[in-house]
């Protein structure tokens, strides 16, 4: 009898305010094979667990290849000490660009300059394909800083694996395959959007369109006119939205004028295009306003940005026939003729009603 009323007790302990909502019975006992086998189950995970915490969070400082460059997650300042003077390092390459108001890149600077080390900042992203620019500046980086050196991010998976690999692939000695090894999960790149894996999966992709193999001459020919990054090596903005800073989703009376307007240019001939058309969905709004100037791109950019790569799209009144949500797609002609249909940026849907 107080087995049953335990029972009864648990069961309405469990059921909370709501009411009842688990047996009132124990679960079965183990049998005798599970009760071998369970303990090693725990066991496995937990061993499973450890793995993945060491490839996500240890140093991981290696040396990459022969080539008398190394690898890690952020050192801390008396690892970083240490590794210089242990291994004669004479450059370190942070690819988690300058943070200046970090303590950890504050250490790290006193540190370079107190050992002179040579170092450069580049702020790749862990998931992010890096823009055309940034990406030539990667291997050219990678080519010309004094050996050895150091090449770190974070956590030593992502952005160091897209690093790591590319030194493979300008090596006529490695391989593709040796490329893929620097972003396995047994270097600590877990994600399947990793950025090393987003640029060799492109790369193998371009191979394949053009019918050719691995080689390192074949992999400057991409880099220079092959790596497509996520605005097609393009850079455009939307600024302002009727005088307001773009939002998500953008709300806009019928009655009310419309304007548009941001800037656009391309990096890689540092021209402005040719034509930028804007699109409602898929409907194409009447002509933007071209070469304006914007010296606050130019600052941003640097002197080789066009300074008239300003555009102006004003729409007075609305035509009766826009109505409802569209998102803003934009159509970029380079002065070669080729062109790229992109989302804004920021990406913006339009309601008008």
């Amino acid at each position: 009898m107080g087995d049953l009323r335990g029972c009864v007790v648990a069961w309405l302990r469990i059921g909370g305010e709501n009411g009842i909502v688990a047996a009132p019975y124990p679960p079965p006992p183990l049998t005798p094979i599970m009760r071998r086998i369970y303990p090693l189950l725990l066991s496995l995970f937990a061993l499973l667990l450890l793995v993945a915490a060491y490839l996500l969070f240890a140093p991981k400082f290696r040396e990459i290849g022969d080539y008398r460059v190394y690898r890690s997650a952020q050192l801390s300042a008396a690892g970083l000490h240490q590794r210089i003077e242990a291994r004669q390092l004479v450059a370190v390459l942070n690819l988690r660009g300058p943070n200046p108001e970090r303590a950890w890149y504050q250490a790290q600077q006193q540190i370079l300059a107190e050992q002179q080390v040579q170092s450069l900042d580049l702020p790749l992203s862990a998931r992010t394909l890096p823009d055309i620019l940034l990406l030539q500046r990667l291997v050219a980086a990678l080519e010309e800083l004094p050996r050895p050196f150091l090449l770190h991010c974070q956590h030593g998976n992502d952005r160091s694996g897209l690093a790591a690999a590319l030194l493979h692939l300008a090596d006529p000695n490695s391989s593709l395959e040796r490329a893929w090894g620097e972003v396995s999960p047994w270097r600590g790149t877990l994600h399947p959007d990793s950025v090393g894996r987003q640029f060799l999966r492109q790369y193998q992709q371009w191979l394949e369109r053009e019918q050719l193999a691995h080689h390192p001459d074949h992999y400057r020919r991409f880099i220079a006119t092959g790596y497509r990054d996520a605005q097609q090596n393009l850079r455009l903005s939307l600024d302002r939205i009727a005088g307001e800073p773009p939002r998500e989703r953008v709300e806009v009376a019928p009655s009310a004028p419309l304007t548009l307007e941001g800037w656009a240019f391309d990096p890689l001939t540092g021209e402005t295009l040719a034509s930028i058309e804007l699109l409602y969905g898929e409907r194409v709004l009447p002509a933007t306003q071209q070469q304006l100037p914007r010296p606050d791109v130019v600052a941003t950019f640097g002197a080789d940005t066009p300074e008239a790569s300003g555009w102006l799209l004003q729409l007075a009144p609305l035509p009766s026939d826009l109505r409802g949500c569209a998102p803003l797609n934009v159509r970029l002609t380079r002065r070669n003729g080729s062109s790229a249909l992109l989302a804004v940026y920021p990406e913006t849907q339009l309601c008008i009603r």
